[in-house]
């Protein structure tokens, strides 16, 4: 007697559905747009973006796997929206300030560390000493005393060139020229506009000091360097911790991917020497 056995392949089961997420971005600008294309790209999800400046009403009831809140207004939005929903951010400055949080949020912030740019900064130009932080102290008081010590802690000098309206600048300058190596400009309301920035520019390379600002714009108006922070790489890092959230319900916040891009024609005029060989976090550009 013959036995025929014959063998039955398995169904075949259906792939996992794809984790849901809901995007909320606070307006539509050209650095949010690299983040979200960068988070899509490294995270495969069904996605639904939702832009709260053109009028797009908050999509509350929804219940995706993970909310993403692009800049601070979004921000603010998703972090009212439950205390139980699984939420991250990125693109914010000073995160901690927008929303009262127990626990650190999760997400990578636009602030660089102090410490992280001086030591950068350093490897590039170790003769530089004297650093100048222009700012107004309503604002920025705090994050100022911290760049003090962490300078302190390097054997760098800060000083203080406090302002309260732009008016003042000039006059605040005039007498700091002669003992600055380095103006640095840091995100201060008061302090920071197109106009200023350019007019800065000049006076810096006019009076041998070496204008530091934080971002692309800064370079293109002569400043001596910058550290630009990669709004599209800035999307993937937030992508990997995502995924660490939905798959394990796990979470940390990360720095932001930037580099300190040298202006080397405005260095050539200042006569600065880089030291050899670079940092990998800087980038020369013509």
């Amino acid at each position: 007697m013959i036995l025929l056995f014959f063998v039955f392949p398995a169904p075949l089961r259906g792939s996992p559905p794809l984790p849901h997420i809901a995007l909320l971005v606070s307006e539509s600008i050209r650095p949010y747009h690299e983040a979200v294309d960068g988070f899509r790209e490294a995270f495969e999800a069904d996605y639904r973006v939702t832009y709260l400046k053109s009028g797009d009403p908050v999509p509350r009831g929804e219940q995706p796997d993970l909310w993403v809140a692009v800049g601070p207004q979004a921000m603010k939005e998703v972090w009212d929206i439950s205390d139980s929903a699984r939420k991250m951010y990125m693109m914010v400055l000073h995160p901690r300030k927008v929303v009262d949080a127990p626990d650190p949020p999760c997400g990578v912030p636009l602030n660089l560390p102090f410490s992280f740019q001086l030591r950068v900064f350093q490897q590039a130009f170790p003769q530089a000493k004297s650093i100048g932080i222009l700012y107004d102290p309503g604002f920025n008081q705090g994050w100022v005393l911290e760049a003090r010590e962490a300078a302190a802690a390097r054997g760098l000098t800060v000083r203080e060139l406090r302002v309260r309206t732009k008016k003042e600048i000039p006059s605040v300058l005039k007498d700091s020229w002669d003992r600055l190596d380095v103006l640095w400009l840091i995100p201060d309301r008061t302090v920071i506009s197109e106009t200023i920035i350019r007019y800065l520019s000049k006076e810096s390379l006019l009076h041998g000091t070496a204008l530091v600002g934080y971002n692309q714009f800064f370079l293109e108006s002569g400043a001596a360097m910058a550290f630009v922070i990669d709004y599209k790489e800035l999307g993937r890092s937030a992508a990997r911790l995502a995924s660490t959230l939905v798959q394990e319900d796990f979470c940390w916040s990360s720095m932001p991917p930037a580099r300190l891009k040298l202006n080397t024609r405005a260095l050539e005029h200042l006569g600065w020497r880089t030291s050899q060989p670079l940092s990998p976090y800087v980038e020369l550009e013509p």
